[in-house]
């Protein structure tokens, strides 16, 4: 197996102009053009410009905010890491996965403890024996005091994690509420709603009827009143009332 040379600035420089030239798809004419000088394959010219040289790709560490997404997207998602980066834009499904991994403690969080005992050897013989098994046991301690740095540091750092992860439940709950909560005063908006409008439909029926009512009760007395005026006209024609008041109007 070929060793897997680093990237190195010109090439770089001459893997973006063939992608310039050829297109982000055309990775056999690329690692063509690559491989005579360079020795570059098709993987690598497409790994190393999907993960590293593409536009847009964003570089250092994560922030606040997309921990807390890459952590709610992976509780949805798992280790689908192309699906994330979908929603995580300019991080790449290999950041993200190194970001993840719990095994990640920087070698420079160590602490050392110094040159406790010289680099030398010492004969077994005599006092030189005790002074090789002190020897023994200092670099014992050396490595259970590092082993435990690194113990508490991972912790340390699984219980960010383990925080990050329970404040993007809550705030997932809390906005779950709120939306529950709209919904319900939404629903109560609508029934008050269709409520007041079958309350004033049947106020204006019952309100039509009384017009109704009025208006029967009305033709009903001018019919009464123009039935008394007929009679009352024919009492007084047949006692002969008319005839004096035509002869008083005659004088």
């Amino acid at each position: 197996m070929k060793e897997r040379q680093h990237w190195r600035t010109e090439e770089d420089a001459l893997l973006r102009a063939y992608v310039k030239q050829y297109g982000p798809r055309e990775w056999n004419l690329v690692s063509q053009h690559m491989n005579t000088p360079l020795n570059r394959d098709v993987k690598s010219c497409s790994e190393r410009w999907n993960n590293y040289l593409k536009p847009g790709i964003k570089k250092g560490s994560l922030t606040e905010e997309e921990h807390h997404l890459v952590i709610r997207l992976h509780a949805k998602h798992g280790n689908k890491w192309k699906k994330i980066t979908v929603e995580v834009l300019g991080r790449t499904a290999k950041r993200l996965g190194k970001w993840w991994e719990p095994e990640r403690i920087s070698e420079n969080t160590l602490v050392v403890l110094g040159n406790m005992v010289p680099h030398r050897t010492i004969p077994p013989c005599g006092e030189n024996l005790l002074v090789s098994e002190l020897v023994e046991c200092c670099k014992k301690l050396e490595e259970g005091h590092h082993a435990w740095v690194a113990h508490k540091k991972e912790a340390a750092w699984r219980l960010r994690r383990v925080e990050l992860q329970l404040e993007s439940e809550k705030a997932c709950r809390r906005r779950e509420k709120v939306e529950e909560i709209e919904s319900k005063v939404k629903a109560l908006r609508e029934e008050q709603k269709v409520t007041l409008d079958r309350i004033q439909a049947e106020y204006r029926e019952q309100l039509e009827g009384l017009k109704r009512d009025a208006e029967a009760k009305k033709q009903k007395l001018a019919e009464q009143w123009i039935t008394k005026h007929l009679r009352l006209t024919k009492f007084l024609e047949q006692m002969g009332c008319r005839p004096r008041l035509a002869e008083t109007n005659g004088r």
